[in-house]
């Protein structure tokens, strides 16, 4: 049925009256104040906001914190083993690495947290560097073979975390001649710290273990007295400027049925192929999670470690994206991201993705592919409208 000229023009004044009526709350994003928009910004002002991120993502420094207390050497004798391969499987993903090694004993301030050489007495041994790097050919393995064999010399409670924190923190400035780690730690790189120990970790320098059972209770016994495990893992974490750039790997005991048995000593996990007993790492485990989704754990109870070692190197071979946070909150996806000044990124896994607000990115976070990266010192700048 059709409607003469001026019925359909009262019919369409009258429908717009209705949408009128229905539209009286106010728009709570329109802001009167902001300049007309431009070809490219709808609302908000068009802003390029740059970022230097140092991150090379076929660059991997791995740490091994490992136990030397009595009885550790069946563990440290498993682990070398596995070094060989561990080290093939890091060049088989074309990774440049540097490997080291550091003791869960930190009772001597001399010396904790210090980069070691290991395998005393063992042929090839004696002219092992302080850390394994991959421009050392076919050597790196044999290196990181020795470097691991450290002795069972060290305290009972032995410190894993605080060891790694000291490594990574107070040794990482020290020059390597006078006992410090300067040049393991590189800022373009990920991080892989590995503990691998037939116990847990006992971290606190002030600890009274009068009256504990015996030293491998001590630390379950007294657990309320150490070091926090999240406080710890923070230090770790806040080593890089993008946490999933970290991951934590753990050889150790998992979990049993009883913390604690009458009267008050640790039953072990299991026993290893030499009747070395391996007991639980509860605090180790708790860092493990606390890392999640980059956190790893590997039973020690194994008659060999190379192939969790594998596992820990295939879960990180696809390096984490990074993400960046603008300063200026996102009205929308950005304009452009470029690498450098003038290798524009497409949207998607490959180039950048914009993830919108998230609890540490209130603004609006850009998750960028490390395939994009194309140097060590890699500057990104981000075109957007911001509020």
């Amino acid at each position: 049925m059709s409607h003469p000229p001026r019925l359909r023009l009262l019919l369409l004044i009258a429908a717009v009256g209705t949408l009128g009526l229905a539209c009286k709350e106010p728009n709570p994003v329109f802001d009167p104040n902001l300049p007309p928009p431009g070809e490219s910004c709808v609302r908000g002002i068009e802003t390029t906001e740059p970022f230097n991120v140092a991150y090379n993502p076929d660059a991997i420094d791995v740490l091994f914190v490992i136990g030397n207390a009595p009885a550790a050497e069946p563990l440290q004798r498993r682990l070398s083993s596995a070094m060989p391969s561990f080290i093939a499987g890091l060049r088989g993903k074309g990774l440049d690495f540097h490997v080291g090694t550091v003791s869960g004993d930190t009772s001597n301030p001399n010396t904790a947290g210090s980069l070691l050489t290991g395998g005393n007495g063992v042929a090839g041994c004696a002219g092992a560097p302080r850390f394994v790097t991959s421009a050392m050919g076919e050597d790196a393995a044999l290196f990181a073979t020795c470097n691991v064999q450290i002795g069972n010399n060290g305290i009972a409670a032995q410190e894993h975390l605080e060891a790694a924190q000291i490594a990574l923190t107070v040794r990482a400035g020290e020059p390597i001649t006078e006992g410090g780690n300067q040049g393991f730690l590189r800022p373009e790189a990920r991080l892989l710290v590995i503990f691998a120990s037939d116990r847990d970790d006992c971290s606190n320098a002030n600890l009274d273990l009068a009256g504990a059972p015996n030293s491998v209770t001590a630390c379950e016994w007294k657990r309320d007295q150490l070091l926090p495990v999240g406080e710890a893992l923070n230090s770790l974490l806040s080593l890089k400027d993008d946490p999933d750039r970290v991951a934590i790997g753990l050889l150790g005991g998992g979990e049993s049925a009883a913390r604690l048995t009458s009267p008050d000593v640790l039953s072990p996990v299991c026993k290893d192929a030499g009747n070395a007993s391996i007991y639980p790492a509860y605090r180790l485990l708790d860092a493990v999670e606390f890392a999640a989704p980059w956190g790893y754990f590997e039973s020690a109870c194994s008659s060999s470690y190379a192939g969790g070692l594998g596992r820990m190197l295939d879960r990180i071979a696809t390096p984490a994206p990074i993400t960046l946070c603008p300063a200026a909150r996102l009205a929308a996806p950005p304009i452009e991201v470029r690498a450098g000044q003038d290798t524009v990124l497409s949207t998607g896994t490959d180039g950048y993705v914009f993830l919108g607000r998230t609890d540490d990115c209130p603004n609006g976070a850009v998750s960028i592919s490390p395939n994009a990266l194309t140097s060590t010192t890699q500057r990104i700048e981000i075109d957007f409208c911001g509020l």
